[in-house]
Order: structure tokens, then C-alpha cells, then sequence
């Protein structure tokens, strides 16, 4: 799954051809003249919509967006916590469906915490494990976009945020492994893996180092799996 972060205000969100958008709406919220401005203003005015956390309101194929399906979602202040917890209740509302692009904008300038919330909830809620599964119905996401007009103040949590998904979901990987799935021998070839990055080492020890520094516990685990 690939993140990109762009600096766009909702005028250009709305014509982005994606399965579904995600659109974070604060308290504070004020419309611009675009069309997708004007519908939040609406649908706010008439109570259709509230910006509390965990309200939403969800669309299909509105005129105002080129998305196919289009989730209004409140944040509150836009706090870290309550963007997780949109994020977290639209994606769930859309991800049934054949999700490949998804575009998640900010309303409003976004906070560097909100964006890292925003970031690793679409990871969290699309993740799926298919790794020993018989038939497994895998994750259908391949590209999200976040945009933001203050793109450029909110860059580097952004990519810290995509770096954690990636060593997050590695270890979801590894922990939802049966155990003859995950062998120390296993470990260690994903652990050299890692090590083809940049100032990263591995060094693997064999059964006789490991018994030459007593790790008895560790080896008699390793028998079972």
C-alpha cells in the first residue's frame, strides 16, 4: 500500500477519480465557494451532519466529487484521537467494497498528530492477514492519498507515519504466524532481510552459540515451534 501526501484544498479533492474519499470535518470548519465546501455547509446546516467525532454522513456518487463513494466524517477539534476514530469508522464503512484508491482530505489545515492518526488508521482498519490462509481475500488498497493544504508543515510526520505502517504491519505479519510459520530459522531470514536497509545489522546465531550462552528456554521453544 502506497501513501502520498499532497497539498490540496477540497476544490481539488473533489476532482479525484478514487473509489472513495474521506473527508475530515472540525468544529471550526468554514466553507470556501468550491461545490464540496458548499454540500458541507449544507449538510452541517441542516443537521445532516455533525462535526462531533463519530458522526458521519455517507454518499454515493455525489455530483459534488469524482469519487465513487463519499464519507463525511466529524473530528471534533481535530484531535489525534478523534481523526483515528473517523478514520477508523469511514474506512470500515467503504472498505467492503472493491477499495484500490482512497483519497483522505482534511477539511482544515491538519494538525502533524492528526496526520500521523490519519496515516496509520488506514493501515490498521484495511490490514488483513493472508499469509498461511487457504484462500485468502487479501487487502484490496494499493494507494491512499492524504491531502492537506498545509502539506508542507505536516510533511515529516507524514513520513514518519508511513514508515511505522510498514514496520507495524511486519510485525503483525510475524505475531499472527502459526509457530511452524515462524521458526527462529524464519525469524532470522526476515531478520537479514531488514538488514538490506540502510544502518541496519543482523547478526544470526546458530544452535551452538545460543547454547553457549545458556538461552535453554529459547531453545526449548524453538523445538516446540
Amino acid at each position: 500500500m502506497h501513501f502520498e501526501l499532497n497539498a490540496m484544498g477540497l476544490a481539488a479533492v473533489s476532482t479525484e477519480k478514487c473509489d472513495a474519499l474521506i473527508v475530515l470535518v472540525p468544529q471550526d470548519f468554514k466553507a470556501g465557494k468550491d461545490d464540496l465546501s458548499t454540500l458541507l455547509a449544507q449538510t452541517l446546516k441542516a443537521g445532516d451532519l455533525e462535526a462531533k467525532p463519530g458522526k458521519t454522513l455517507s454518499l454515493y456518487r455525489p455530483v459534488q466529487a469524482h469519487a465513487t463513494r463519499v464519507v463525511l466524517a466529524g473530528v471534533g477539534s481535530g484531535s489525534a484521537r478523534d481523526v483515528r476514530g473517523a478514520v477508523l469508522s469511514a474506512v470500515a464503512a467503504v472498505k467492503s467494497t472493491s477499495l484500490k484508491k482512497l483519497v483522505v482530505s482534511f477539511a482544515a489545515p491538519a494538525r502533524e498528530d492528526a496526520v500521523r492518526a490519519a496515516v496509520t488508521a488506514v493501515a490498521d482498519a484495511s490490514y488483513t492477514y493472508t499469509t498461511t490462509k487457504s484462500k485468502p481475500e487479501g487487502r484490496t488498497l494499493s494507494k491512499v492519498l492524504v491531502a492537506a493544504t498545509n502539506a508542507t508543515e505536516v510533511q515529516a510526520s507524514f513520513d514518519r507515519a508511513a514508515g511505522i505502517v510498514i514496520g507495524a504491519e511486519l510485525t503483525k505479519e510475524w505475531a499472527n504466524r502459526p509457530a511452524n510459520h515462524a521458526t527462529p530459522t524464519l525469524l532470522a531470514q526476515a531478520a537479514q532481510e531488514l538488514a538490506q536497509h540502510p544502518k541496519i545489522t543482523c547478526e544470526v546465531l546458530g544452535p551452538k552459540e545460543v547454547a553457549k550462552l545458556g538461552m535453554g528456554a529459547f531453545m526449548a521453544v524453538a523445538q516446540g515451534s
